[in-house]
């Protein structure tokens, strides 16, 4: 049988939400240090293919770009950094506690840069179309697209629904129809937090 390797291309969507998926993408939000998954830029490009952040021809210019200049350190530290203000808000939110005014601040400015290239248009159904065509491609526009998310749950009747793992610190929407739901994932988590309490009491 083939051991399950957890990485980039295999890390579980347990979030629900592209901005919730982005933030949990370290192993364990308990573990000091934390062990990242968005290590390098073929990390970056992997995650982006996966949840389909972009059309593919953006892709291709994205791959281009990524494999005909230098992804510096620069580059890595604003995405890490944004996924850790992310995570910082939303964890606040989820303990119903206020994100402190730095954090809100830099938010307000990370959106601002995010959304400043999105246009929309209205069908004659009433339907809202986006459009991102006038931003540029370069390897941080899908930073873009996760920002958008973001803001959009912060508008959402879904915020009420953002919960923090509490076995690993991933940050999910609970769904469930009593709203009790704990942990991440039952398979991982719930099966692990058990375990855990089974075996406490074996010994006790």
């Amino acid at each position: 049988m083939r051991l399950f390797i957890r990485n980039i291309e295999t890390l579980e969507l347990d979030g629900g939400l592209l901005c919730l998926n982005f933030i949990n993408t370290v192993r364990n939000r308990n573990d000091k240090p934390l062990e990242d998954y968005l290590t390098d830029r073929g990390a970056w490009l992997k995650w982006i293919k996966r949840l389909k952040i972009i059309s593919y021809n953006g892709l291709e210019d994205l791959n281009s770009k990524i494999e005909n200049h230098d992804f510096s350190t620069k580059f890595l530290k604003k995405i890490v950094t944004n996924r850790e203000l992310l995570c910082r808000i939303f964890v606040n939110i989820a303990n119903n506690k206020k994100p402190t005014n730095k954090d809100i601040y830099q938010l307000n400015k990370s959106i601002k840069e995010s959304m400043k290239y999105v246009e929309i248009d209205i069908e004659r159904n009433r339907q809202v179309v986006e459009s991102w065509d006038k931003r540029p491609v370069s390897i941080l526009s899908p930073l873009d697209i996760i920002m958008q998310s973001a803001y959009d749950l912060l508008r959402s009747d879904d915020l009420h629904k953002v919960k923090e793992c509490e076995n690993c610190g991933w940050l999910f929407l609970d769904r469930s129809k009593n709203k009790t739901k704990k942990w991440c994932n039952m398979q991982t988590c719930g099966s692990s937090v058990k375990s855990r309490k089974y075996y406490s009491k074996r010994i006790s």
